[in-house]
């Protein structure tokens, strides 16, 4: 199905009031709000504004430990985590990576901050970062910033995350290198807690993984040159700097909850296409976790109905008990090296 079609459904899906059930219906009352146009403007950055006041009063860099440590201040600039694993027989490796405002680590990594010596590559690597900066500068001047002012800060901010997200490791790099590079990689990549705060000595890791609700796992994987760079920058001589990237970050996370007409009037100003209300709610939705797993139960119960459903959950438990026969008896016994001596024995 085409992506526009995708949200066609799930629109109509959200507005069809015999659709029923608690979770559908919080997500229905979050789109209408955000489809309001009105009672957002009259909101304006009012709800915002007092995030953004208390990064302006940041005034160290211990300020700033406390502040993105802060279980009050709903945003996490610089840092995301996931859980993941690494090989067959790891279990709750907690992934510690770079949260960048301008590109999807998930899929691409700090593949668009590299700098190369191919200047065709680097110019593309510019104009993609440069593109998914307009809706912060459409931001900044929907608030009365000069379309060269909020350029100026987009940039500022871009050659903040540059400095660190040059260093986030991506799939791309591995396709000229040897077989197994990539594998190997991921591998060196984790650690232990210890070894994970010790990377960590200027920037409050500790604090932010309890933020993020992922202390005490085992074992954590992280790009150590990335923690390296982004440590190194964590000193009161870039506080300035940092601060930047935490109010951007404070706007971008916002941006799909606040009035968009002056947005709009700032995107069509520099050639972009205005968003309408629809499409703005529907991102908003789109934003939060629970979409996917609210359509998906919704589409379990129109699709293929209880009956349906009842035997699709005989057949994954039919399918983890024949997995787990046949690991049964192919598994090593215990006390053997490996498979492969196992077999020499046989």
């Amino acid at each position: 199905m085409h992506a526009g079609e995708l949200q066609s459904a799930i629109v109509a899906m959200i507005g069809d009031e015999s659709q029923t059930g608690h979770d559908l219906e919080q997500l229905r009352i979050f789109y209408n709000q955000a489809a309001d146009e009105d009672a957002l403007k009259s909101i304006g950055l009012s709800q915002v504004q007092p995030y953004l006041d208390r990064v302006d009063a940041l005034a160290s860099i211990e300020d700033l430990n406390a502040l993105i440590t802060d279980k009050d201040f709903p945003f996490m600039p610089f840092v995301q985590s996931t859980i993941c694993t690494v090989g067959m027989q790891d279990k709750n490796v907690v992934k510690v990576e770079a949260n960048l405002l301008f590109t999807d680590v998930e899929l691409f990594g700090g593949q668009y901050y590299q700098d190369s010596d191919d200047e065709q590559t680097k110019q593309s690597n510019q104009a993609e970062l440069l593109s998914n900066a307009i809706p912060l500068v459409t931001d900044l001047m929907a608030q009365g910033m000069s379309e060269e002012e909020a350029k100026s800060f987009a940039k500022h901010v871009l050659a903040t995350e540059t400095k660190y997200g040059k260093h986030v490791d991506y799939d791309a790099r591995y396709s000229s290198l040897p077989y197994g590079a990539f594998a190997q990689a991921s591998f060196d990549s984790v650690c232990t807690y210890d070894e994970l705060i010790a990377l960590f000595t200027n920037l409050p890791m500790e604090g932010m993984l309890d933020k993020l609700g992922k202390l005490g796992s085992e074992r954590y994987k992280v790009t150590r040159e990335w923690a390296q760079a982004l440590n190194d920058l964590w000193t009161n001589e870039n506080l300035e700097d940092l601060k930047s990237v935490v109010k951007a970050t404070v706007l971008t996370e916002t941006m799909p909850y606040r009035d968009q007409s002056g947005i709009n009037e700032a995107r069509v100003s520099l050639g972009a296409p205005p968003t309408d209300a629809s499409q703005s709610a529907y991102e908003a939705c789109d934003n939060l976790n629970t979409l996917s797993q609210v359509i998906a139960k919704l589409y379990v119960n129109n699709a293929i109905g209880q009956e349906g459903k009842a035997r699709l959950e005989q057949l994954t438990h039919d399918l983890l008990d024949a997995y787990k026969e046949l690991f049964e008896k192919t598994a090593c016994p215990r006390g053997t090296s490996s498979l492969e001596d196992t077999c020499r024995g046989a």
